[in-house]
């Protein structure tokens, strides 16, 4: 690992439509991942 162990995390919250979407998206030497999820108002 090349990079001493070390992963690079961001996470954007927002509110969209009374909704709640967190998009998070993360990268290290392993490789890089993506996500969003939707909270809805209920």
């Amino acid at each position: 690992m090349g990079d001493n162990g070390e992963m690079t995390i961001i996470e954007i919250y927002k509110i969209t439509g009374g909704n709640l979407i967190i998009e998070t998206s993360a990268s290290s030497s392993f490789g890089d991942v993506a996500e969003t999820q939707v909270f809805e108002k209920q």
